[in-house]
């Protein structure tokens, strides 16, 4: 760990194509006390970043261009399975919410957050939590319920 990081300091890399919208969601972030140390035009160079930084939270836009959100945040998962990854998407949808934790991200939220609200979100996520909207929860339930149960369908020895 770094000597001169406050000790309850989170790292974020920030990975969006649009500028503008980096822009919003730094300042989003520092206001909160949230460090951003890098960020990232496209899924590549998100990749790298979250590589080389070992940040404690990753936001990427799941539309990301170049490997895209959902390969960033499996590749990400891969290397620096410790880095909690939170989407954000335009438009909430989930099934691409499912493919997303699948793919290693603790979050998938619609990008039109209260900067307060990003802020209490990659907190949170840094702490265990999910960041998923209640509609997703619900999907991801009825997702398990229709699961085979373990064993169910196996003669026995």
């Amino acid at each position: 760990m770094d000597s001169e990081r406050p000790p309850d300091e989170i790292r974020v890399v920030v990975a969006d194509g649009d500028p503008q919208t980096r822009k919003s969601i730094r300042e989003a972030l520092t206001a909160g006390g949230i460090a951003v140390v890098a960020e990232a035009a496209d899924g590549d160079e998100a990749v790298a970043l979250a590589t080389f930084y070992h940040p404690d939270a990753v936001v990427i836009d799941v539309r990301l261009p170049g490997a895209g959100g959902l390969a960033a945040t499996s590749q990400i998962h891969d290397r620096s399975p410790g880095t909690c990854i939170v989407l954000l998407a335009d438009v909430t949808d989930e099934d691409l919410g499912l493919r997303a934790i699948r793919a290693g991200a603790s979050g998938y939220l619609a990008r039109k957050l209260e900067p307060g609200v990003l802020q209490r979100v990659i907190r949170s996520a840094v702490e265990g939590e999910a960041a998923i909207s209640r509609r997703l929860a619900m999907h991801l339930i009825e997702s398990y319920r229709r699961a085979p149960r373990a064993g169910a369908g196996m003669r026995p020895v």
